[in-house]
């Protein structure tokens, strides 16, 4: 869509625990954990192919409410924008809602939990770990590709 356009296009691609979100849908919507494990990997698989090769960066969401001006100064940096203290104060201190996070696991927590597919695990690990490092998506995409049950 953006193709045809003269836009500098930036894509932000988040993710979070599995585990988190499996039980979030289980208490507010009654939804099985595997079910919501499937809908995790239905969500978060197409976003890399729908902008592969694009501007994009990849975040963590339990990061942005831990550390939100290390992460929109991370943001800031890769896109070569200008940050505004005002509106990063506004963003911080008056619209996140920390006390809207009901769920936060670990990664630990999910490796023990025994109804997340291990496809599922594998993939989070992976996220973790090109997130961890800022690593290039294209580079990470490249990783999985060539071996998707590795585990480096």
């Amino acid at each position: 869509m953006f193709k045809h356009e003269s836009y500098d296009v930036f894509y932000i691609l988040t993710y979070r625990n599995p585990l988190s979100i499996a039980k979030s849908l289980e208490f507010r919507d009654g939804f099985e954990s595997t079910k919501s494990y499937l809908l995790w990997l239905l969500h978060v698989i197409p976003s890399f192919i729908e902008t592969k090769g694009a501007n994009r960066i990849l975040l963590n969401f339990d990061d942005l409410l831990n550390d939100p001006v290390s992460v929109l100064r991370r943001i800031s940096n890769k896109f070569k924008l200008e940050v505004n203290e005002h509106d990063l104060n506004n963003y911080v201190f008056d619209f996140l809602e920390n006390e809207l996070r009901h769920y936060q696991y670990s990664i630990d927590d999910l490796r023990n939990e025994s109804d997340c597919p291990s496809l599922v695990l594998q993939v989070y690990t992976l996220l973790e770990k090109v997130n961890s490092v800022d690593s290039d998506l294209d580079s990470f995409e490249n990783l999985v590709r060539k071996n998707p049950y590795s585990n480096t």
